[in-house]
């Protein structure tokens, strides 16, 4: 995000920003979806919606179920998707929305290639993708409240939770490429020899399983308000954030032939260990101000996060680090809007660190 917009969302969205708008909670009785979908592959999915409300509040349920054999062959995969999601007018100034979901995936996702040979034969095929497995746990919860002080000022807090368990096994490439090379067909790793990348020869592969664990929470509490400074119509924005993460990521390698993560962490080689714990504090303002068909928005947002992160590479000592940068991010935009539909944005942004 560049100009006036990353002093809302900050400078780490590089490429922009997505804002995902879900189906919004039904406010006048009953309402409800169902869809299915079956196409090549075997590919087949199923989407129900359903809830219910009134101008008091609601609620809606969501699930979505997704699986199929991939793109390739030995590729399939497994998708779970639920939700519930809920709103309620606490009083005519006040209400209150909050969210829980869940995502499962279980997949066979190949990262071994294929040599000229195999793939002018089949480029679908994937002789080792039944054996290369990855798995995705994650929970979400979601809690917003929003406080209309008066028409024009609206005080707006949001709190967030996500926890997510990922795996993959990975097969091992052969580091002797010339033999692939020579052949035209890939190359597994078995004991440290090189092996063709059959689908028997899978069940004798080296490889390594690599879990990951992701906890994320934060609060942000955000003051909109409508104003007439300096004679000119104004839109403020006024607000702060903190935000944590703590990630974990390991790796356990086998040899032979694939085992479980679980009997991998119990009887194969510690490869390695990366513990990163980040904590960020945001601070924000902006102005918007409209003259005609133009409108100018200045801001300033002030970042001050800590990262610390440890390290053990197999049986070396554990390496410790720290840093604790801070980030002045001044921001302007311009737009012009004097064509029907249609709006002209020109920002510049200037950051010192």
């Amino acid at each position: 995000v560049k100009g006036s917009g990353q002093i809302l969302y900050g400078p780490q969205t590089v490429g922009g920003m997505i804002n995902f708008v879900t189906k919004p909670v039904p406010r006048n009785g009953f309402a409800g979806s169902l869809t299915g979908v079956i196409g090549n592959n075997d590919y087949r999915s199923a989407h129900i919606s359903m809830g219910t409300g009134n101008e008091r509040g609601g609620f809606m349920v969501d699930g979505l179920k997704r699986k199929g054999d991939g793109i390739r062959d030995n590729h399939k995969f497994d998708v779970e998707m639920f939700s519930v999601k809920g709103e309620v007018k606490l009083t005519d100034q006040q209400s209150l929305m909050a969210k829980v979901s869940r995502y499962e995936e279980q997949s066979n996702v190949s990262e071994t290639g294929l040599g000229m040979l195999e793939y002018n034969e089949d480029k679908f095929q994937a002789p080792t993708g039944n054996k290369d497995k990855f798995f995705h746990e994650r929970t979400a919860l979601h809690l917003k409240h929003i406080f209309d002080i008066t028409p024009d000022a609206k005080l707006s807090t949001q709190a967030y939770y996500t926890y997510s368990n990922r795996a993959s096994r990975r097969l091992l490439a052969s580091d002797e490429e010339t033999g692939g090379i020579l052949t035209g067909r890939s190359i597994i790793s078995s004991n440290g020899n090189p092996l063709a990348a059959t689908e028997a020869n899978a069940n004798l592969s080296d490889g390594a399983w690599r879990p990951r664990q992701y906890k994320v929470w934060g609060f942000e509490p955000r003051l909109d308000f409508k104003h007439t400074l300096f004679g000119l119509n104004s839109d403020a924005v006024v607000g702060f954030r903190y935000h944590e993460e703590d990630i974990t990521r390991r790796k356990f390698e086998f040899e032979g032939g694939p085992l479980s993560l679980n009997d991998t962490i119990a009887v194969g080689i510690f490869d390695e260990r990366i513990k990163n714990k980040v904590e960020a504090k945001s601070y924000y303002i902006q102005n918007t101000f409209y003259a005609g068909d133009w409108s100018i928005t200045p801001g300033l947002r002030y970042e001050d996060y800590t990262i610390k992160q440890s390290v053990q590479d197999g049986a070396d000592p554990i390496v410790t680090g720290k840093k604790s940068p801070n980030e002045l991010l001044p921001g302007i935009g311009l737009a012009w809007n004097g064509i029907n539909n249609t709006t002209i944005v020109n920002a510049c942004l200037e950051v010192h660190h």
